[in-house]
């Protein structure tokens, strides 16, 4: 099966990195990757995640309260 380097990173709302949160290869498809351990202890504000691989990027925004 085809594998693609995957890499998840977490940006406060002026778009500094605070994290990495995966950077590894994965098979195309469907994957669950627990996030909630990114957020620990950020003070309350929004963030966005980004989601990168070679063929593509989406950026997610998320309120933590």
């Amino acid at each position: 099966q085809k594998t693609s380097n995957i890499e998840i990173e977490v940006y406060d709302a002026g778009g500094k990195k605070l994290s990495v949160v995966f950077n590894g290869r994965l098979t195309k498809g469907d994957h669950i990757i627990d996030l909630r351990s990114s957020i620990v202890g950020l003070p309350s504000g929004i963030y966005w995640f980004r989601i990168k691989s070679a063929e593509d990027q989406l950026s997610l925004k998320f309120v933590k309260q």
